[in-house]
């Protein structure tokens, strides 16, 4: 259940998220105690971080009206594996210009770089 709070943050378009976007994404499939449970965890680890200024609901546990979502805590895996994948490559090629593209990018063509850099280290 957090994964698929997580997956859908990483996919999530804008800076900011409201409280009612997140309970909406577990509609009637959570209890709340277990929802607020994942939001603070979140917030600890810096995935989400509340906006002050927009208040907080009246829940046993606070929870803000609105949070700033932090596009690099999701994305970090996706880094770490441009950063492996550059290790293992060429020099010559650079990918760079990936970390500002979506995964499924990179995915589809990493068969080709892998190629490409083989016929580098290959015929130079």
């Amino acid at each position: 259940m957090k994964n698929k709070l997580e997956e859908r943050l990483r996919k999530y378009k804008r800076t900011y998220i409201t409280l009612d976007e997140l309970i909406n994404f577990y509609q009637g499939s959570i209890e709340y105690d277990i929802f607020v449970e994942f939001i603070k965890d979140l917030e600890n680890r810096g995935g989400i971080e509340p906006v002050k200024k927009s208040g907080y609901n009246n829940g046993l546990v606070p929870l803000a009206y609105k949070y700033r979502v932090n596009k690099p805590y999701f994305k970090q895996k996706y880094y770490n594996r441009l950063n492996k994948k550059q290790w293992e490559i060429n020099s010559l090629l650079s990918l760079e210009s990936y970390y500002a593209l979506d995964e499924s990018i990179f995915s589809n063509d990493e068969p080709y770089i892998n190629l490409i850099s083989k016929y580098i280290y290959n015929y130079d």
